[in-house]
This record gives structure tokens, C-alpha cells and sequence, in this order.
């Protein structure tokens, strides 16, 4: 019974050749080809290449048209330039095998899809939301016993103060079960391929 494998590939255009990177089943160990767009035998050789698994993200293109016609069309996908490819260099990613590697990784990415959790990491979470819990719980309590001592007509600058700290801490404490995008925050000297990654999906949002 053959095993059903995640497969991405990435393919950039520069002048007149393709460059192209292959991602294993892991999204690991990138390999890299280039060839001419414009003749048959380079062609054939991308197609062999992305053949029998692969799926394959490309720019848009004559050589992107090529591969429709010869691929099923679930297996390609196609970014515009202007929208994708530029806005990616744009945030550091220099075209070429780089671009191709970087347009594989998004696309084995989405195939992928959200990794579930581990018992250890569900564990954390739930310990970490018990905590917040429980933190909420002696703010609310803590708050009660301002208001009936305020109300009984103790009404020191000290439980103002304390008033307007619990419910600044109200105001920062995140929404239960919020998805909040990630926030970057990238030395502008970094230029590993991380940073890169990172620069350009703050580009995206």
C-alpha cells in the first residue's frame, strides 16, 4: 500500500530560466535545479521532476501555463508577481533559489496545515489557562472587597490606586480562546533566512 506523502516544490523566474527547489516529505533538505523557459527539453525536464507527486507553487507565466497542460491543475499553484513574488523580495527574499525555497515552504505550509498537540504541550496549556484562571478569580475577589470597603466609606488614595491597577490588569489580560496573529520583532541586521520568513508575512498581514 503506497504511503500518502507530502511533497512541495518551489519555482522562481529570472530573465529566461526557471530555478526550482524540491522540499522532501518533511519539508527538509531542499534540492535545487535551474533550466531554460523557452525550450521543450528544459521544460520536460521541470515536468519530470515535479512528476509523480509533487505539488508545485510557481509564478505567473508562460512556463505556469506549460505546467497546467501537462499537471493536474490541483497540483499547481500560481502567484502573481506583483502580489507575491515582488512583495516576498521586497521583504528580503532574493530571487532565485532562495525565492524558490521560500515559495516551497509556504506552500508544504498549507498542505500541512496546523500541527496538533503534543499530551506534554496540552498540558502546559491547560496549566497555563488554570493559572490565568485562578489570577482572574483573586483580581475579582480583591476588587469586591475595594468596593465594599469604599462603600463603607474608606475611601484612601491607596484603593483608588489599587482600583486602577486591577483594572488596567482587566484591560491587558488576553480573550480566552482570541487568535491573535504572531508579532514579529526583527533586528533590521538580521539577515538569516528566519528574518526573512518573518519580514515577509508582516509584509502580507
Amino acid at each position: 500500500m503506497k504511503t500518502s506523502q507530502t511533497l512541495a516544490a518551489g519555482v522562481d523566474i529570472i530573465g529566461n530560466r526557471y530555478y526550482l527547489c524540491l522540499l522532501d516529505s518533511d519539508g527538509k533538505h531542499p534540492r535545487y535545479y535551474r533550466g531554460r523557459v523557452d525550450t521543450p527539453f528544459a521544460q520536460n525536464k521541470l515536468i519530470a521532476y515535479l512528476n509523480p507527486d509533487y505539488r508545485v507553487v510557481i509564478v505567473e507565466s508562460s512556463l505556469s501555463l506549460v505546467l497546467l497542460s501537462f499537471l493536474p491543475s490541483e497540483r499547481v499553484v500560481i502567484k502573481e508577481e506583483g502580489e507575491h513574488y515582488r512583495v516576498w523580495q521586497k521583504a528580503g527574499i532574493e530571487r532565485g533559489n532562495e525565492m524558490a525555497r521560500f515559495a516551497a515552504l509556504l506552500l508544504y505550509d498549507e498542505l500541512v496545515g496546523p500541527k496538533p498537540l503534543s499530551e506534554k504541550e496540552k498540558r502546559e496549556l491547560m496549566a497555563t489557562e488554570w493559572e490565568r484562571t485562578t489570577a482572574d478569580v483573586e483580581r475579582i475577589e480583591r476588587a469586591r472587597k475595594i468596593i465594599s470597603e469604599i462603600r463603607s466609606g474608606n475611601e484612601s488614595p491607596t484603593h483608588y490606586s489599587e482600583a486602577l491597577r486591577l483594572v488596567q490588569q482587566a484591560e491587558e489580560r488576553p480573550r480566552p480562546l482570541a487568535i491573535e496573529e504572531p508579532e514579529y520583532t526583527i533586528d533590521p541586521g538580521d539577515n538569516s533566512f528566519l528574518a526573512k520568513v518573518a519580514r515577509a508575512f508582516a509584509k502580507k498581514r
